[in-house]
């Protein structure tokens, strides 16, 4: 029998530090919403698989997806620290709460999503499971049959990978997030909500439909504007002795480039894909794979209490999904931004906070080596993304 490597997208070699199979984290049931999805994530792209198969989804982001409209009440003689004191000694609690909690609720500035991948898998296709072994960061989902599909996020490529085996995907789409349109829930002070995202008033998205893919260009806030693109193929794998008809493997990937990188996003993005659905499969699930050993290679941990010990590495894979070097600084919900049609909670925001210099744990080290990503000195500068190489993960977690 022919050992068919290239419809394996979850590749299992592992080291002897990497997590174990008992690590794995294991969903019995569809998660059926965004928060609840398999997180996948390389520090600059983000995304969260769930569903049902009917749809299946996979959330999409990228970390420097912003809306920076300035905020109009700093911009006042009574916006400085002075100022705050003597409000205070003055007991002036209306107008601490005017300059300083109302604009919150502003649309923006804010986090914002990139929308979502939707396919259908057949009609009442039975759910199995979903999992995600985190020594080669792959979701797996698993239906009735030989059915699978097969996602991760490539660790040092600005790409998503894609393979659904024993059935070819319906209905494949893009969706473009709610940034235009009727606003229903409008941002404001003073609620729980943060508000619809069509509170942000962009223009609709230019959609691109063709038959082998899908995306969108979207216009943010001022210059800003970005693209999601996806495309599809679909193979015919090696025949294995015995088997009358070859198999065949539906292959899909996607990328989202920003306006930091060109004059055209979409061109960018679609090169990305391009490139990446013309290179042997098997090399880039390699690639992918050998940057998340080198990460765990770094630090392991082996305890009595197994509940904990998961935890941990669960906790570590987060981290390595949501940090890397020359990559935005981890926000509130790191390369997950919130995928329900509202602005973020908390509007995605970054907590930079002092830590003693003896802490020395991944949070730390997302924080002082993604410095250099983020304009603190106020240069109005564009970031600049570098292509990280092998190891371009959080050195010596702990």
């Amino acid at each position: 029998m022919v050992l068919v490597l290239s419809s394996v997208l979850c590749l299992a070699g592992v080291s002897a530090q990497s997590p174990l199979e008992s690590h794995t984290l294991v969903l019995d049931s569809p998660a059926m919403t965004w928060d609840e999805g398999l997180p996948l994530g390389n520090g600059l792209l983000g995304g969260l698989v769930w569903g049902d198969g009917g749809p299946l989804k996979i959330s999409l982001d990228r970390t420097d997806l912003w809306d920076l409209r300035p905020v109009p009440q700093y911009d006042t003689p009574d916006y400085n620290y002075a100022a705050m004191r003597e409000w205070v000694k003055q007991k002036r609690i209306e107008d601490l709460h005017r300059l300083y909690d109302d604009p919150y609720g502003n649309a923006g500035p804010t986090k914002i999503p990139a929308g979502r991948i939707e396919f259908t898998l057949g009609e009442n296709l039975p759910f199995k499971k979903a999992e995600l072994p985190l020594a080669p960061a792959c979701a797996r989902v698993s239906f009735d049959g030989a059915n699978q599909v097969r996602a991760l996020i490539h660790a040092v490529e600005p790409i998503g990978m894609i393979e659904v085996s024993g059935i070819s995907p319906k209905d494949v789409r893009v969706i473009a997030p709610p940034f235009s349109g009727e606003v229903k829930d409008p941002a404001a002070p003073n609620k729980i909500s943060a508000g619809d995202l069509a509170s942000l008033g962009y223009p609709a998205p230019v959609m691109i439909q063709e038959a082998t893919a899908q995306g969108y260009t979207q216009q943010g806030w001022g210059d800003f504007h970005f693209a999601v693109y996806l495309e599809w193929r679909e193979v015919e794998l090696p025949q294995d002795a015995g088997k009358k008809k070859p198999a065949r493997s539906w292959r899909g990937v996607w990328s989202i480039a920003t306006s930091s990188e060109g004059s055209d996003p979409l061109a960018v993005a679609r090169m990305r894909v391009r490139k990446a659905l013309l290179e042997d499969w098997m090399n880039l699930q390699a690639s992918h794979l050998l940057a998340w050993l080198d990460y765990w290679k770094k630090s392991s941990i082996e305890i009595p209490d197994k509940v904990i010990e998961k935890q941990w590495y669960l906790d570590m894979y987060k981290f390595g999904s949501a940090a890397h070097r020359n990559h935005p600084p981890i926000s509130l919900q790191g390369p997950w931004t919130a995928d329900d049609g509202k602005l973020p909670p908390g509007k995605g925001i970054i907590i930079m906070t002092s830590t003693p210099s003896c802490v020395t744990g991944p949070a730390t080290q997302a924080t002082t080596s993604m410095r250099d990503s983020v304009s603190l000195t106020g240069s109005g500068k564009p970031n600049r993304i570098a292509k990280p190489g092998p190891g371009a993960f959080l050195e010596n977690p702990v």
